[in-house]
């Protein structure tokens, strides 16, 4: 036992976390593999939108300007690069998710041995691996972000923040919005620590912001000849994201606040919610503890005490400014991660633990046993391009492929890739329809295929998206009646 206690307090090097953690990670994601090709998300949600993303742009339509994209133009030159390599395809997608999550697994290597971590850190991360991963099946955007804040944090953490400022500012150009804010705390530090007071500190001052600049002048103008100034403008500023969230009251307390709030207790149990509002409440009275001590003291803050703080202030950030929808809290899970990995070197904060193990468990077990229901009656099919889906979902799809053939029909959806995956179907090439985002010629081309439908397939999108209510499309829509309506489908005949 005492051979065992000892093994489990050294350091395993940045290679051997790093062959661990690509490991593990490796096999959650093979577990995930079924639910992540899941048809429905493809073809008619944010799965699908990097598939259509890299067709609109191939067809010569602009970010922003020509179609509606809330994220930065670093994404879609990835994503443009990637795809038209290996095929604008679901399995090309995921491929590129993968690989950026394993070098995600690198930089979670390094923040290990930044603060010193043992292989008794290195179990609490396995033990949150689905906490830790970042979700496979949105875009990648979603993916990207969090490989260069890790980058930005570990490499700060490591005690070089000009580098990891370099790190942050590129973030700036996949995500406008958490970067900013680890962003201005990096800045601060170069401030604190290079004083501009005389020639020499002026000097340390722009040897610690060069990088920085010089990246952002680079690939700032690479992208603004390539995709125009005006995407690449609106694309930093945030301006469609401001938008979103104002016409569609997303936050904490507006759209948002779904997750956090369930008049049913049991909701916080087997929910991500529960584990999440406690991490967050340990993460700011942590933060702010150490804050107050290291004051009270004068001592400089260690490297756990650190990325506490960091990731406080961070969380603080992006409750008040960031929260979208209530699935927000999926893009900056890690973050509470790396609190709890901190925490272990703190005997004053470990009692937390013991609350927040059994929250993250309760929660990981209720999300195996879907997964595991959906691994024994998800099924493929031609009709969805091989892609899984649940049964009641393919019968759906089949009685309404059989109801349109030989009709004239459309897909209303929010998203996806539907316009790619069925061609005869007569869906206009877009985005995303939904208010702040979606652009006029979005509109006009999704207004064009109504007038032209005898069937409109409307597939179930976010709660607030009643299209009854738009202007122009709403009254297009008043044309039709609807003839099924299910969970997933409504039909509209005209």
């Amino acid at each position: 036992m005492s051979v065992s206690l000892s093994f489990l307090k050294t350091k395993p090097s940045i290679l051997a976390t790093f062959a661990i953690l690509c490991a593990a990670t490796t096999v959650f994601l093979l577990w995930e593999s079924r639910h992540l090709y899941g048809f429905f998300s493809f073809a008619f949600r944010d799965s699908g939108s990097n598939l259509m993303l890299v067709k609109l742009v191939n067809d010569g339509q602009k970010p922003i300007t020509d179609f509606g994209y809330a994220y930065g133009l670093l994404s879609v030159i990835f994503s443009q690069i990637w795809l038209n390599l290996f095929g604008i395809t679901p399995t090309a997608f995921l491929a590129a998710e993968y690989l950026i999550i394993l070098v995600f697994c690198y930089w979670l290597a390094r923040m290990h041995a930044a603060i010193d971590g043992t292989y008794v850190h290195l179990l609490l991360l396995l033990a949150l691996l689905p906490f830790v991963v970042p979700t496979a099946a949105i875009s990648h955007t979603h993916v990207l972000e969090p490989v260069f804040l890790l980058a930005a944090i570990a490499l700060w953490v490591e005690g070089t923040p000009r580098w990891a400022l370099l790190s942050c500012t590129l973030c700036l150009f996949i995500k406008p919005s958490m970067a900013y804010f680890l962003g201005l705390l990096l800045v601060m530090e170069l401030l604190r620590t290079h004083k501009p007071r005389d020639g020499s500190g002026w000097k340390s001052l722009l040897r610690g912001l060069g990088p920085s600049i010089l990246a952002a002048i680079i690939v700032g103008v690479f992208l603004g000849v390539y995709y125009g100034w005006a995407p690449l403008v609106a694309s930093l500023t945030g301006q469609t994201g401001r938008k979103i969230y104002s016409i569609n009251h997303y936050g904490v307390l507006g759209y948002g606040r779904g997750f956090f709030w369930s008049t049913n207790w049991k909701y916080y149990l087997g929910q991500p919610a529960g584990f999440w509002i406690f991490s967050v409440l340990a993460i700011c009275a942590a933060g702010f503890q150490t804050m107050v001590s290291r004051f009270a003291t004068g001592k400089p803050l260690s490297k756990s005490e650190q990325l506490i703080v960091t990731i406080a202030i961070l969380m603080l950030a992006f409750h008040v400014f960031c929260y979208g929808g209530p699935e927000s809290w999926l893009y900056y899970a890690f973050l509470l991660v790396l609190f709890w990995m901190a925490v272990l070197d703190f005997r004053r904060f470990r009692w937390l633990l013991a609350i927040a193990l059994p929250l993250a468990a309760l929660t990981t077990l209720v999300s195996f046993k879907g997964r595991l229901q959906y691994w024994r009656t998800s099924v493929a099919s031609p009709l969805t391009l091989g892609l899984t889906t649940e049964p009641e979902t393919l019968s759906e799809w089949s009685a309404i492929r059989a109801l349109v053939r030989g009709s004239h029909a459309t897909i209303l959806s929010y998203a996806g890739a539907s316009a790619i995956f069925f061609p005869d179907l007569d869906t206009a090439p877009r985005l995303f329809l939904e208010r702040g985002q979606t652009q006029p010629r979005e509109l006009e081309a999704t207004l064009a295929t109504l007038q032209r439908a005898d069937y409109v397939v409307w597939p179930v999108g976010l709660p607030y998206l009643n299209y009854f209510e738009w202007p122009v499309i709403g009254d297009e829509l008043k044309k039709f009646h609807i003839v099924s309506k299910s969970e997933r489908f409504t039909v509209l005949k005209r």
